[in-house]
């Protein structure tokens, strides 16, 4: 019986070290997208928020931060794309 519950306890803290493995790539990835014109890396910094609250992870915040921050880049580049073409048609 210890056996499977210790073996139960480690997939749980395998899953949990992953799950905020995720969330800090969250905020990294968006706070990096900041520095450099980052589309692409608002919209994985929000599939890692994703991600990372939907494995429960402890790090909540950090998934959240993340998520915000990629939305608001991906809306940024959505306003940029916008008016370049509309600069040029």
């Amino acid at each position: 019986m210890s056996d499977t519950s210790n073996w139960r306890e480690q997939k749980r803290a395998l899953q949990l070290d992953r799950a905020n493995g995720f969330a800090t790539a969250s905020i990294v990835c968006a706070l990096v997208g900041i520095v450099i014109f980052g589309g692409v890396l608002g919209v994985l910094a929000v599939v890692f928020g994703i991600i990372a609250l939907s494995n429960e992870t402890e790090r909540t915040g950090r998934s959240i931060t993340g998520i915000i921050i990629g939305i608001i880049e991906i809306i940024y580049a959505l306003v940029v794309v916008i008016e370049v073409f509309s600069y040029y048609w």
